[in-house]
């Protein structure tokens, strides 16, 4: 069997090999100005100035009459040097002939039309004639109102292409004679290949499908074709020599499916298209000496069945057998052995410090995480210090072990943090290491002391006998980390764990003491109501006595019940941040809104921190924040079409939207800048612009043959910022030059920018989201319309390159600079990069007005700013924002350093050049924006303030920050660790608020 496998493979990837040729000529199509303008200049039958049929009695139908078109000498030329050089690159040789190309699905060129060279090897059988190829009678051929047979293919191409199904049209195999007429057999088995080529707003119209259909139109330029000489292939290949030494023959056979023209009914087919020459065949052979396999080539099922010529086996094979029977059993159980020991090495360090912090270690970097508000529980057994000395030490361990594996149970129920046990103490967290809202982990908390100390009042102990515990609750910020190396332990710090342990030691037996804030956010828990009870003394004073804290008023937790439907939604409708003002730092009454970050609608945060809970969330959380904005921006399109006021998208649409984020997510490099987590926060950014401008009256503009809407450019725009950075490497342009990289090769200009856009659009118009398509474009001019919008705001990011920038600059000047439809040089110019702009994009700008182009341009030129303002977004917010992701990138900067990749020192004079950045770049840009909104804009004026104020930092402080960042990346030290540094260095004073 491993014989025919391997053969198999061979098999299928010959014939993937003979079919790649196809493809590089379609692409060649696509990209060739002269082949790819061949399908307007033929036309469509009956279109006005469309091409007529051939001029003579009984061929009108079966051909065009395009002399003149496909006859012209430098096309020609042309595409015989296309054709030779995808032959020769291909490194087939004879199997691959007869290259040709049917724009508009005519039979235009063929190359080469007299074919000598591919059948030399071929022997006259009659005559001395060198046997030939000769194409003419197929040239000019009609598929698309030709012999049914080719109507047939056709359609199948074409339905092929528009599914997005990488593959390629088959028929055969066939024979085919020599031209020189004396019944020469050119080879036994030939394969024809075809492949549709779509190019945008070109459209073929063919013969519909029954008598009295009418025509079917397809969005495709036409077919390019090509002939396999499948025999050739085989017999160069020597495979039978092979299978002859093993003393086997063989068949391999293709099964595919085809619809019947005339009953319509689904058919299947199977051909032989190899064997073994001679008199002997598998047929001769016995079933028990015969072997099958079977693969998927290009769509169609192959099945391979070798057999034995004799019913005998080679003489080592059953001791070969079951020799290796018994090596990999041998070999499966050490591996099994080795996999299970690593696995429970791995279960027993998980259960001593969180999988992240595992993490970090393996990577040889330092624990250390913020936390803002978590909830921590404390207890302690009364009166364990005079019961211990009255016992054996196995029974105080039995008396500990048996109360703890409880709490532990009970502690993963509610999905709370076991931190540690010190004697009698247990010590558990909610809100970290696994981060949630601060309601959710004081709930989880509570839920656990509660049940807690219900256990204890049941439990007995091994024995016999009762324990009494006293339990403390606080909440607030933690700094968490691993401490030690001979016994590292997962710590927590800050006073918040001390006032957890005074509220256990000033609390009393079998009662829970929590503290105010703590009361306060149970108050706020997503679906249990809590019953507190405020402590008060024997002279009915609120509160008590806590070391460090004078008198402090605290509460009893006495029970829980769930809330009503009512009450859940009240609560997740409300806001009770008025509760705990001055309780709970600024940033955490900023940054925690929302009890799920992915649950949060983004276009209700304030400017200047948004995204900034990106740093905060759980690895899935971007995703779904992304996800939900897109489902949002997408019901708005739908609803704009038909007027209704839907909230949410059919099951399917939205599995496939969610599998299309994940998709993209997988697509980003693991680098520190340009990577998925900053592509959501320039979407996020992107949102809240789109809201900022929604009423420019410009952008409420239409324009002929475009699908242009409020809805529909949101989308795109959104969708633009998720994917700009798609595969992005953590490099310049520039340096993708200098280092030879293939996306160099394969784009002259933006080069990273424009391998984002094109895997985005191919990725959304794959076969995987046909639902989600459906539901975006409503027509292929919407579709096209979608494509252009993300190409103009995506490539505008290329900021590095000076003839692209200077493109954005022109486009804005003529734009918004002298902004009068009838001053002759401003028509000019916006015509002249109107037609730039929609001809690279497939679409034309003769339908346009002169007033329609000045709008067009304007249009264009505010969503090219608002996607470079959204790309450096942080710099125009918080001081926080601003300096986390200069950080991430001073990072970035520093691997290329350490990877070699250039000699220049780019961090030498990193202040520095973060002032030029914002002088020469931020500023203007974002003055340039303020213009488009007008003087009175609050929001924009908002945007600037920051972008100043973070200027100004960067020029007082540059310096004394960017030695934080070098001593940060020098060290190993936790990101949030050198963050909060700087942020300490920068004066509060200096910074601007978001009221001001």
């Amino acid at each position: 069997k491993i014989h025919a496998t391997e053969a198999m493979e061979w098999f299928s990837d010959a014939f993937d090999q003979a079919l790649a040729p196809l493809f590089a000529l379609a692409q060649v199509v696509k990209h060739d100005q002269q082949l790819c303008e061949l399908t307007n200049k033929i036309g469509n039958r009956g279109d006005e100035g469309a091409l007529p049929g051939w001029p003579e009695e009984g061929k009108e139908m079966l051909m065009r009459d395009v002399r003149g078109v496909c006859d012209e000498p430098g096309l020609q030329a042309r595409f015989a040097e296309v054709a030779e050089s995808v032959k020769r690159d291909s490194g087939l040789g004879k199997v691959i002939t007869g290259l040709r190309v049917a724009p508009a699905a005519v039979m235009c060129m063929i190359h080469p039309l007299i074919n000598y060279e591919d059948y030399t090897h071929v022997h006259p059988s009659n005559s001395q004639v060198q046997p030939y190829y000769n194409g003419t009678k197929r040239l000019y051929n009609d598929w698309a109102w030709d012999k049914p047979n080719h109507i047939n293919v056709l359609r199948k191409t074409f339905q092929v292409q528009e599914a997005k199904e990488n593959r390629i049209t088959i028929t055969g195999p066939f024979k085919m004679k020599s031209a020189a007429g004396d019944g020469t057999i050119l080879t036994e088995s030939l394969f024809c290949t075809h492949l549709g080529v779509s190019v945008p707003n070109h459209t073929v119209r063919m013969i519909g499908e029954g008598k009295d259909a009418p025509p079917e139109i397809y969005d495709s330029w036409g077919f390019v074709m090509s002939f396999v000489n499948w025999q050739y292939m085989v017999d160069q290949s020597r495979i039978h020599d092979r299978f002859e030494k093993l003393g086997m023959v063989y068949m391999l056979n293709r099964t595919f499916e085809y619809d019947d023209h005339e009953t319509g009914e689904k058919m299947t087919q199977n051909d032989q298209i190899a064997w073994t020459p001679g008199d002997h065949c598998v047929s001769t052979t016995k079933k028990s000496a015969q072997i099958q396999v079977s693969k998927s080539v290009n769509g169609d099922d192959w099945t391979l069945t070798a057999g034995y010529l004799d019913d005998t086996r080679p003489t080592w094979e059953t001791p070969a057998i079951v020799a290796v029977v018994l090596a990999s059993a041998l070999i499966s159980a050490l591996v099994l052995s080795t996999l299970l020991k690593n696995q429970q090495h791995k279960d027993l360090l998980y259960k001593m410090m969180p999988k992240g912090a595992i993490r970090k270690l393996n990577r040889g970097q330092t624990v250390v995480e913020k936390y803002s508000c978590v909830t921590i529980f404390f207890s302690d057994i009364v009166g364990f210090t005079s019961m211990a000395g009255e016992m054996s030490p196995v029974d105080v361990m039995d008396m500990l072990n048996a109360l703890y594996v409880e709490f532990d149970k009970i502690c993963k129920k509610h999905e709370c943090y076991k931190v540690e046990t010190i004697g009698d103490a247990y010590m558990v967290v909610g809100g970290a290491p696994d981060r949630c809202s601060r309601a959710r982990a004081s709930e989880k908390v509570a839920m656990f002391a509660l049940e807690a100390m219900e256990c204890v009042e049941n439990l007995q102990l091994p024995k016999g006998g009762y324990i009494n515990i006293r339990a403390g609750i606080a909440s607030g910020p933690v700094v968490a980390g691993v401490v030690g190396d001979a016994m590292p332990r997962y710590c927590l710090f800050g006073d918040t764990v001390n006032f957890a342990s005074r509220m256990e030691s000033t609390s009393k037996k079998n009662k829970i003491q929590v503290c105010d804030l703590t009361k306060s956010l149970l108050t706020m828990a997503p679906s249990q109501n809590f019953d507190l009870k405020e402590r008060r003394d024997d002279k009915n004073r609120s509160g008590t006595m806590v070391k460090g804290k004078g008198w402090t008023e605290t509460w009893w937790l006495t029970g829980s019940s769930f809330a009503t439907q009512d009450e859940v939604l009240s609560r997740a409708n409300e806001s009770n941040d008025s509760q705990i003002h001055g309780m709970v730092p600024l940033e955490l009454s900023i940054s925690s809104r929302s009890d799920n970050l992915a649950e949060q609608a983004p276009v209700e945060q304030n400017w200047a921190f948004i995204g900034q809970d990106l740093f905060n969330s759980q690895s899935d959380e971007p995703s779904k924040l992304v996800t939900n904005l897109l489902e949002k921006r997408l019901c708005d399109l739908m609803n704009s079409r038909t007027g209704s006021t839907q909230d949410s998208l059919p099951a399917d649409v939205l599995g496939e939207l969610q599998s299309l984020v994940n998709k993209i997510s997988s697509l980003y490099n693991d680098v520190h800048f340009h990577n998925f987590e900053h592509a959501c926060h320039v979407t996020l950014s992107m949102n809240g612009l789109l809201d900022m401008f929604a009423e420019t009256p410009n952008m409420k503009s239409t324009y002929p043959g475009l699908s242009w809407s409020n809805e529909l450019v949101a989308l795109a725009m959104v969708f633009a910022a998720l994917t700009h950075d798609i595969e992005h490497l953590g490099v310049t342009n520039k340096m993708l030059e200098d280092q030879g990289h293939y996306l160099a090769k394969r784009y002259t200009k933006s080069i990273a920018e424009s391998n984002s856009i094109d895997v985005a659009i191919d990725l959304l118009l794959s076969g995987d989201f046909s639902c989600l398509r459906e539901a975006m474009f409503k027509s292929q001019n919407e579709k096209h319309t979608f494509c252009m919008l993300v190409r103009v705001a995506v490539t505008a990011t290329d900021i590095a390159s000076k003839d692209n920038m200077s493109k954005c600059k022109e486009l804005s000047e003529c734009a918004y600079g002298i902004n009068k439809v009838d001053n002759p040089e401003t028509s000019k110019q916006a015509g002249s990069h109107a037609v730039d702009i929609l001809a690279a994009n497939d679409l034309g700008a003769s339908q346009l007005t002169t007033a329609q182009q000045v709008s067009f341009c304007q249009n264009c030129s505010l969503l090219q700013q608002l996607m470079q303002v959204a790309d450096i977004s942080h710099c125009t917010q918080s001081l926080e924002l601003c300096i986390r992701w200069n950080y991430r990138l001073y990072k970035e900067v520093q691997a290329r350093e350490t990877l070699e990749v250039f000699q220049d020192d780019q961090c030498a004079n990193w202040a520095k050049d973060n002032v030029g950045f914002f002088d020469f770049y931020i500023v203007p840009l974002v003055s340039r924006l303020c213009q488009v909104s007008g003087p009175d804009s609050i929001d924009t004026a908002v945007l600037s303030a920051f972008t100043k104020d973070n200027r100004n930092q960067w020029e007082t402080l540059g310096k004394e920050i960017t030695e934080i960042m070098a001593n940060g990346v020098a060290s190993g030290e936790d990101e949030e660790a050198t963050v909060q540094s700087i942020l300490l260095k920068c004066s509060p004073s200096k910074k601007v608020s978001w009221e001001q």
